[in-house]
């Protein structure tokens, strides 16, 4: 669990901030051989490598994926984005009723060895808070952030 939610950490600053190179170019032939292995019949769009991990966003069947490796070319995780209809029923629920007063900015699934969780970026006229799912049933506060006013 402790491993999901450090990986969950990645993700959200993978997907803030990119330093991307368009191609394999410069890529590892180990984490080349891990994708090509784990992924096969993928489309590799483009690399990242970025705070000791490396970041491949990639298209499988018509969707786009972000693929997670460490600098040994060990897969760390795979994650999506997803819209809020596509949660499970009961996070869909809880996050309208409870977090009516937010938007969504980013909305994305994550699986990691097995493992799945969610997480939501939103933001209201105050705050941005990250929520997260574990359980797919309930969400739990990942971060809150007063902006600051002007």
């Amino acid at each position: 669990m402790k491993k999901l939610i450090t990986i969950g950490s990645l993700v959200l600053m993978g997907f803030s901030s990119s330093f991307a190179n368009g191609g394999k170019d410069g890529l590892s032939k180990d984490v080349n051989y891990s994708f090509q292995h784990e992924f096969a019949n993928s489309k590799m769009i483009s690399w990242v490598n970025s705070n000791g991990y490396i970041k491949v966003t990639f298209s499988q069947d018509g969707v786009i994926l972000y693929a997670y490796f460490d600098q040994n070319a060990e897969l760390l995780a795979v994650s999506r984005n997803i819209l809020s209809n596509q949660l499970p029923i009961s996070l869909m629920l809880n996050l309208k009723k409870d977090y009516r007063a937010y938007w969504i900015t980013d909305l994305f699934q994550i699986d990691s060895h097995g493992d799945q969780a969610y997480y939501a970026s939103m933001e209201n006229a105050d705050y941005r808070i990250v929520i997260r799912s574990t359980d797919g049933f309930s969400w739990q506060i990942f971060s809150r952030e007063k902006k600051e006013t002007e």
